[in-house]
């Protein structure tokens, strides 16, 4: 139900971001040797206490599993007007892992929060991304993307602050300065040289 509100007249494109399974990621980055165990405090082994590597597990299934098929809306809501849809407000909901969480057995609050609605008057659109911060959600593009689907009289929920914690320009790079206030800083991100103003929390 979210693919309507971004309709227009003209051509449309349908956009599926797909994310891999957490898992996948891990072993491919052990397999490549890049560094990606940037915690404090933690150290991480496996179950034998010996130095956590990924490199031989198995793949997982992830992602679209089969094709995509659009199912059209009458089909579960006979006797709606599918343009009427336009018309109703939108919630969006933006935030990390802990609000969308494609993993297989975890779930985001994000979208079993859409059954305490009434969806004949509100439609729910759960846009958050694990892994990302409040700073990488904006720097990624992923921010822009829910301001240009917005209109007048829809509503947004945010969650974030789970990953913006960290260093800077190291690592993940995702962290946020502390704070609510309107401090900034310049960093120089090690990945790839680039400079980047980064912003508090708030």
């Amino acid at each position: 139900m979210c693919v309507l509100e971004g309709l227009k007249e003209g051509i449309n494109t349908l956009e599926i971001d797909v994310t891999n399974l957490a898992a996948n990621r891990i072993r491919d980055l052990d397999r490549r040797q890049v560094p990606w165990k940037y915690f404090y405090d933690i150290n991480i082994v496996n179950i034998d206490y010996k130095p956590f590597n990924a490199s031989d597990w198995p793949l997982r299934d992830s992602g679209l599993l089969g094709p995509v098929r659009l199912i059209p809306l009458e089909i579960f809501a006979p006797g709606i007007d599918p343009n009427s849809i336009l018309d109703k407000p939108t919630l969006f909901i933006i935030g990390d892992s802990t609000v969308r969480n494609t993993t297989h057995g975890l779930q985001g609050w994000g979208d079993p929060i859409a059954d305490y609605f009434n969806l004949t008057k509100i439609t729910v659109c759960n846009r958050a991304l694990g892994g990302r911060s409040s700073r990488t959600f904006f720097t990624e593009g992923l921010w822009q993307k829910v301001v240009d689907q917005m209109k007048v009289g829809d509503f947004l929920l945010i969650q974030f602050g789970h990953n913006d914690s960290g260093p800077l320009a190291s690592g993940r790079a995702r962290a946020s300065l502390k704070g609510v206030g309107e401090e900034t800083q310049e960093v120089v991100l090690e990945a790839s040289g680039q400079r980047e103003i980064v912003h508090t929390y708030g």
